[in-house]
């Protein structure tokens, strides 16, 4: 994805806001994490966020990011609560198995 091609949603990001994104998690696989992003620029997010016993930091691209959180909105993701406005076009199979 072109960076121009993003959503207008993710132009506007700003410390403190929430995303979802896809995390390696070594031998266990990949998973979705939510964390409040903590420094923003023009391409990418840095987020920090607990994994078992240590904190982590992860530089996340702008199209990587599958949800930002949104009170008003009505997607949910599996395993999390809260709504957020999904970021996944309709024939996006890569992230579908994250999404309620």
């Amino acid at each position: 994805m072109d960076y121009t091609e993003l959503p207008p949603v993710l132009s506007n990001l700003k410390h403190g806001d929430y995303i979802a994104f896809e995390w390696e998690f070594g031998i266990f696989g990949k998973e979705v994490i939510v964390s409040s992003i903590t420094s923003v620029t023009d391409e990418q997010v840095l987020v920090h966020f607990m994994c078992g016993l240590r904190s982590e930091a992860e530089w996340v691209k702008k199209q990587d990011i599958i949800a930002v959180g949104d009170m008003s909105a009505k997607g949910k993701l599996k395993g999390w609560s809260g709504n957020f406005n999904i970021l996944l076009s309709a024939d996006n199979d890569k992230y579908k198995k994250y999404v309620k």
